[in-house]
């Protein structure tokens, strides 16, 4: 019986010192892997850093930024525009707007508004408004009104879409649902959120009769300038607004945004150094 069990505790004793071993060579290898890693990522850090290489400067990044094509100028957008000489304000400003279909913000080109990475693109219709990376819909709109012919002596322009309708309703400008119906060129307001305030808006290009429905050219639809189907009963429409037939004096080619300024374009460069990181990694 004591043999039995001295043999036992001898075996206990064995297993424990095997386990032993087993954790110490595991410890071993851990230790040697870590430090391994270790010395590959300080060689390849290293290697990455030429001492010869001068020091890029904020003012070189600002100038390769302001010189990139990731911007727009008056001469690149107003070479997509139709030549509307001689058209109604109305036709003018559905032609403006069908002309820019396809048209998507520039996603290389952003600034961030929050800590969670969300963040806002560059658009030409913020660059022409003085807003470069605004929500656009709105901004596209007024857009298409300026360089269909509109000015500000005939129909007022607000800070935003709900700002906008506040003041064309003053000047009793905006019209109901119930007593109107939208027409080609016409402006057609959005209450997406049925809070009684106008969000959206969009120009209308063609109506059916048959399918009590018409067209719509929309800003900022996903990022992009699209056409949108609607039914004449959709209960988001907050009413319209019909332009003068007749042009404002002015040209339309000198159709020069609210914040319109060469000061402004240097302003918006330094938030948008950003992009240049962002889009050599591949973000």
């Amino acid at each position: 019986m004591n043999r039995k069990l001295a043999d036992y505790v001898k075996k206990v004793k064995l297993q424990k010192k095997q386990r032993k071993r087993v954790s110490a060579f595991f410890a071993a290898m851990s230790l040697t892997v870590t430090c391994s890693v270790s010395w590959q990522l300080h060689s390849i850090g290293t290697a990455m850093v030429d001492d010869t290489l001068p020091a890029a400067s904020d003012d070189s990044i600002l100038s390769l930024a302001a010189d990139s094509e990731l911007f727009e100028t008056p001469s690149s957008w107003e070479a997509t525009l139709p030549d509307v000489e001689g058209l109604s304000t109305p036709e003018s400003i559905a032609l403006v707007a069908e002309s820019q279909i396809g048209y998507k913000e520039n996603t290389m080109n952003f600034v961030e508004v929050d800590k969670d990475g969300d963040h806002k693109c560059y658009s030409r219709y913020g660059e022409w408004y003085g807003n470069p990376y605004g929500e656009w819909n709105t901004m596209f709109t007024y857009f298409c009104m300026k360089y269909g012919g509109v000015d500000e002596s005939q129909v007022p322009i607000g800070s935003g879409c709900w700002a906008w309708t506040v003041e064309l309703d003053k000047r009793e400008l905006i019209i109901p649902v119930s007593r109107g119906s939208p027409q080609r060129g016409a402006i057609v307001f959005f209450d997406n959120d049925l809070d009684g305030k106008a969000d959206r808006s969009a120009i209308v290009t063609s109506v059916s009769d048959e399918d009590q429905s018409f067209t719509a050219v929309v800003g900022n639809v996903d990022g992009e300038v699209a056409e949108v189907t609607y039914d004449n009963g959709d209960e988001t429409i907050f009413g319209y607004l019909i332009v003068p037939e007749e042009k404002a004096a002015s040209s339309e080619k000198n159709a020069t945004g609210p914040g319109d300024d060469q000061e402004q374009r240097s302003e918006n460069t330094s938030d948008a150094v950003q992009f240049r990181e962002s889009s050599e990694s591949g973000i």
